[in-house]
């Protein structure tokens, strides 16, 4: 199974930021990193009247789009998708990262941005590691760090999750 990792906080915590330089800090180590983002609002990738966007709505539920190197694969079901469903899409990397599904029992970075969003300390399962803008007072079970720390994030991270 491929080690996972989720970086969860509120909107404008950091997520997309910590998760583009542990990409990169990763990926210059050798690692295939692949990564899932959670999106609550309906994906605009295709243009109207383009051919993959015809193939679509004459009612394919699986398109891909080839070109060089790369590929896309739309998948439309009847039902919305679940964080399994698209974890088991993954099979092409040594670390899965995945931005957001806050309330996955998964293994996971807490990004706090302000002190009133020490909530989701309580809140959340599965915390490995908190990465923080001010002081937490509480007594936690796992590591603090701040956001400039993404050497000591990435270490943690390979040791936790068995990438050395």
């Amino acid at each position: 199974m491929i080690p996972i990792i989720q970086v969860v906080g509120y909107a404008n915590s950091g997520k997309t930021h910590l998760i583009i330089h542990l990409i990169r800090h990763f990926q210059k180590k050798g690692y295939r990193i692949a990564t899932i983002k959670h999106h609550s609002h309906p994906i605009l990738l295709d243009e109207e009247g383009k051919d993959t966007w015809k193939h679509r709505e004459a009612g394919a539920n699986q398109t891909l789009l080839v070109s060089g190197n790369q590929l896309i694969i739309w998948e439309e079901e009847d039902h919305n998708f679940t964080l399994e469903e698209a974890i088991s899409k993954v099979d092409k990397a040594d670390l899965l990262m995945i931005e957001g599904f806050k309330d996955s029992p998964l293994p996971k970075i807490l990004l706090l941005s302000k002190p009133e969003e020490r909530d989701l300390l309580m809140k959340l399962m599965g915390i490995m590691m908190v990465i923080s803008t001010f002081p937490i007072e509480e007594e936690l079970s796992y590591p603090v760090y701040r956001r400039d720390q993404v050497d000591e994030i990435a270490a943690h991270l390979e040791e936790k999750l068995g990438l050395k």
